[in-house]
């Protein structure tokens, strides 16, 4: 059974990154100095929240990020179920929003308020608790729900 996925990019993800940098390229080209430090610390800052896949575990999910992981633990998780429709119409009301990944606090009509570690909305995955819901977006939403069902059972 595979244990760990990758977080593909959508294509709005991808088109916010590439013109973050573009922006900021732009910037030092022209000398903007304010611009680039700004910029750059823009980069840094989302980059560090950035979701470069996920992991199964046995007991939890394992969401990784450049240089750390934050965990989640499937004891008490209710359900788990691929909803491609999870992130339509969805609000950000705190976090990333891209550039590198829809990483925050999000309320959604087919889901309510939920938590996000996200890249493709269109993979969507809903883990939902007694107190809370989490989506996250792995390469093979099918798989991944197999896999956490079998690593829940763990718990």
């Amino acid at each position: 059974m595979r244990l760990t996925f990758d977080a593909p990019w959508s294509r709005s993800l991808t088109v916010l990154s590439a013109l973050l940098a573009v922006v900021t390229a732009g910037m030092w080209w022209t000398g903007a100095w304010i611009g680039v430090a700004v910029m750059g610390g823009v980069i840094a800052l989302t980059g560090a929240f950035a979701v470069r896949g996920y992991a199964v575990e046995p007991g939890a999910v394992v969401v990784l990020r450049p240089g750390w992981e934050t965990r989640l633990s499937l004891v008490d998780l209710e359900s788990v179920s691929a909803d491609p429709a999870a992130f339509k119409h969805a609000l950000r009301t705190f976090g990333i929003g891209g550039p590198f990944a829809f990483v925050g606090r999000f309320r959604s009509t087919s889901v309510g308020a939920f938590t996000a570690y996200a890249t493709d909305g269109t993979r969507a995955v809903v883990l939902r608790w007694p107190d809370r819901a989490v989506v996250i977006t792995p390469d093979d939403p099918e798989s991944f729900v197999t896999a956490v069902e079998a690593a829940a059972e763990a718990v």
